[in-house]
């Protein structure tokens, strides 16, 4: 009988080579059935890494998306923001 892949909801941590993880991480890492098993939109996921898009809020692989003033480029944190 073949196995089939389930995911639970809510914080499930779990460790893996001395690293802890929780599925809420925006990220996620193989070995993961969400990987890979997205739609492509074009013009909207085209930058996806492997066979097709991740399912998540990022692509395994790229850098996590920034946001707000922190995504402009050359931005630099102000004295009372970096402690």
């Amino acid at each position: 009988m073949p196995t089939v892949p389930t995911i639970k909801w809510g914080r499930v941590e779990y460790s893996r080579s001395g690293k802890n993880f929780a599925i809420t991480d925006p990220v996620v890492e193989a070995p993961n059935p969400a990987l890979d098993k997205g739609a492509r939109l074009p013009g909207f996921n085209d930058d996806f890494q492997g066979a097709a898009p991740d399912i998540g809020a990022f692509e395994n692989g790229n850098p996590p998306l920034r946001f707000g003033r922190e995504a402009a480029p050359g931005f630099t944190r102000a004295p009372w923001e970096t402690h």
